[in-house]
Parts: C-alpha cells; structure tokens; sequence
C-alpha cells in the first residue's frame, strides 16, 4: 500500500519518488533483537559455552547500513524505479557463525533447536540488478568485514 501511494504521488503531483525495498539491514548500533547482534552477544559472552539459534539452515541477503545509506542517496539522482537493497548474496545461519567465529580467540560450537518457523522461506535473495544496471550501485561493505566492524565496536564498549 505504502509503494501505491508512493506512485500516486509521483503521478499526480510530478514528485520524483523511488521505492527502495531492503533486506536485512545490520551493523553497528543494531538492536539485539536482531540476528546478528543475538549471534555476537551469545559469541562474546564469555559465561555462554555455545551459540544457541532456532535453526541453522535459513539463508538471508544481508545488508550493510552504509551500503543502505548510499543506495538511497544515489536514488535521489537516478530514474524513479523500485530498487531491491540488499547484497545479492545469501548466507545460512551457520554461515553467519562461521564468519563470527573466525575473530573469536575460541570459537564457539553452534547449537540449534531445529525449529523451523511456519511459513520459513528457506532462502532469500535480493535481485540488485536494476539498482546496478540504472545507478550504478552496488554494495561495497562485504558481509565479514561488516560483522567485524560490528564485533570492534561491541568490544569497544
């Protein structure tokens, strides 16, 4: 409803507007809520012997804020389109451990209570082609060297 108000405006009253669908968006300042800052706490607490998840085998498009924040800035001078932000890449659960893993000192196993959620789309993908193709974008912050970032700044504080 929100993207059909979005062209209403755009055609009734000759407003510039695109549509930016993201994916799933992290870094820095994230909240726990989350899956990826409930992966690192569990990573970095050191009382916690083991990354605890409902289930390893999703697969997710991830997104780095920044990235984000530069495809809504290149929208602003590109055509008016509905771009799809996210990485074009899409990364399991276990994936994500792996990647978290690597900067721990110790390395935590990863548990998992196999739940599989009800309606759970087993993998998801952004297709960024028109936002490459019409803007020239693409993401430049790679998924490990995001969640690096994000683990400095949690040790920092």
């Amino acid at each position: 409803m929100a993207e059909d108000a979005a062209r209403y405006y755009a055609t009734q009253y000759g407003v510039h507007v695109s549509i930016v669908r993201p994916f799933n968006i992290y870094g820095p300042g994230q909240a726990e809520r989350f899956l990826i800052p409930t992966l690192l706490r569990q990573a970095l607490e050191p009382k916690l012997e083991f990354i605890t998840v409902a289930d390893l085998r999703p697969r997710r498009d991830y997104l780095h804020i920044d990235d984000l924040t530069a495809l809504l800035m290149t929208t602003t001078h590109g055509p008016p389109e509905t771009y799809n932000a996210g990485s074009g890449v899409s990364w399991s659960v276990a994936e994500l451990i792996e990647i978290i893993n690597s900067f721990l000192p110790k390395p935590k196993t990863a548990r998992s209570c196999e739940l599989v959620r009800p309606n759970e789309i087993p993998d998801v993908r952004a297709d960024i082609s028109l936002a490459t193709c019409m803007l020239g974008w693409r993401p430049a912050v790679e998924l490990r060297d995001g969640i690096g970032q994000m683990i400095a700044t949690w040790r920092d504080h």
